[in-house]
């Protein structure tokens, strides 16, 4: 779900015909984090931490991806080096592959930690009332 939706989002930002690419990109962030946010508090409920570091591992990973993917080309446009010929000696092709993926990575844990945390604590919480509401229930049920 992160893939399609990171992907969509972040793919019309780096269209050339796309008047306010920023707004695009935010709403990539945004809709991402929701899809995080929601999914931890469906997923992470009574689950121990190490899931939780790895479920945001995931995300970060995922959505690094498509952020990664998406960008990559625009910086290797200039492969053709307006025009000149490689031989020109000034040929330059930066596609930005390298060390920039974990950077990217590491950059989008932090956040879908955070996110995933609120997201265990929050399902951790509604289970807890839930299951105090039960008990409660069913000791107001008991005769005595």
């Amino acid at each position: 779900m992160i893939l399609v939706v990171g992907g969509v989002i972040i793919g019309h930002a780096e269209s050339g015909q796309t008047p306010n690419p920023d707004a695009w990109y935010a709403a990539g962030f945004v809709g991402v984090a929701a899809i995080v946010l929601i999914t931890a508090t469906l997923t992470l409920g009574r689950r121990r931490w190490l899931h939780v570091a790895a479920f945001a591992a995931i995300a970060a990973v995922s959505f690094a991806l498509v952020v990664f993917m998406a960008s990559a080309p625009s910086s290797s446009r200039s492969c053709q080096n307006a025009g000149q010929p490689q031989s020109a000696g000034t040929y330059d092709c930066d596609t930005g592959y390298g060390l920039g993926l974990p950077f990217v990575v590491l950059v989008f844990f932090v956040p879908a930690m955070a996110l995933a945390t609120a997201g265990k604590v929050g399902a951790d919480t509604y289970v807890s009332v839930r299951s105090r509401g039960k008990q409660r229930a069913s000791e107001a049920e008991e005769p005595e």
